[in-house]
């Protein structure tokens, strides 16, 4: 657990997602089910199965994660928190608007919603046609995936979040599988902190990508990077999420295939904090790197981030790293005592 200490004021403190990223121990494998996200307490509540050469029905692996979060205090802060669910395919895309209560919330303070945890899960009901020799909770070869959340809009003492995912499968080596992508039906939800304060709101997108050369087995795939820093603004501040999509294969040799992932994620990571900025880095993970790799890769990534600062604001970050059985797994308390 590392911890990098950003401001000093007293204060109730909010935890906010910041990072994650899971990774496979011995194989590449399909997504079938992904949970990343921090509770109250700061226990992680966390999941990943990649079909059944995961679970030990055919073959065992094990997933590495590492999550980042920060603790946040600031007098003026007031957070609001709610899940959105939609359900996502046979498109791509889809969409819904999350209603939270904004009694509470000062009618002059900005208001900005940011990602605090997500859950992709294949299992569920399927559309019509899907065909029955394959198990949607096997999951699927994956071209990436992503979330984004809009500008909340005050309706009365209701607040309306609008909130996309995009998640993209890609036809492999398997038949069945590749049969049943057309029909296939993602659940999708997403945690979602609604941010309200006195004080700048800065807006920042963020993007990487990588062409990977074709070197299997294990072909090196290391981190896409993209510096962040924010200028201006209030002497304090903290940075979070308001969107991030992570790619494979959308353009290249190989291009609308998709492929086994061997480590995923996104993460921000700080390196310093002058008054009235932030400096660090995003790192965005999507290897293949694996025994057996089947497309030459090609990796992406886009995403917002958004700096919320005000007067008398603490952001400690907190990284937390570890191994899991495969499947649902949560952590006890992860904050120092």
């Amino acid at each position: 657990m590392l911890l990098f200490l950003l401001a000093c004021a007293p204060g109730d403190p909010e935890l906010l997602l910041t990072g994650w990223q899971y990774e496979w121990e011995t194989l590449s494998h399909r997504i079938s089910y992904l949970r990343v996200g921090v509770e109250d307490d700061s226990s992680l509540s966390l999941g990943l199965i990649g079909g059944d050469w995961s679970t030990g029905s055919t073959f065992t692996d094990l997933p590495f994660y590492r999550v980042r979060y920060q603790r946040v205090v600031a007098p003026g802060l007031r957070v609001v928190r709610g899940t959105a669910a939609l359900q996502v395919g046979p498109e791509p895309d889809g969409s819904t608007t999350l209603v939270l209560d904004g009694t509470e919330l000062p009618e002059g303070d900005t208001l900005v919603a940011v990602i605090d945890g997500f859950t992709l899960d294949t299992s569920g009901p399927q559309a019509e046609g899907y065909p029955e020799d394959y198990d949607p909770a096997f999951g699927y070869a994956s071209n990436g995936f992503g979330l984004a959340l809009g500008d909340p809009e005050r309706d009365g003492t209701d607040v309306r979040v609008p909130v996309d995912a995009i998640v993209r499968w890609g036809p492999q080596d398997r038949e069945n599988m590749n049969a049943a992508i057309p029909y296939a039906v993602t659940a999708v939800t997403v945690d979602v902190a609604l941010l309200a304060f006195d004080g700048d709101l800065e807006v920042l997108p963020v993007d990487a990508a990588a062409d990977y050369p074709f070197d299997p087995p294990y072909t090196d795939q290391a981190p896409m990077e993209a510096p962040v820093a924010f200028e201006g603004g209030a002497r304090e501040g903290f940075v979070a999420w308001r969107s991030f999509d992570l790619l494979a294969n959308v353009e290249g040799p190989d291009a609308g295939e998709g492929d086994y992932l061997r480590a995923f994620g996104t993460e921000l990571v700080p390196t310093g904090a002058d008054a009235g900025g932030f400096d660090g880095a995003v790192t965005a993970t999507m290897s293949t790197s694996s025994a057996i790799e089947f497309t030459e890769l090609t990796a992406g990534f886009s995403g917002e981030l958004v700096r919320v600062g005000a007067a008398d604001v603490v952001a400690e970050h907190f990284l937390v790293s570890g191994q899991h059985p495969t499947g649902l797994a949560v952590t006890g308390a992860t904050l120092p005592e």
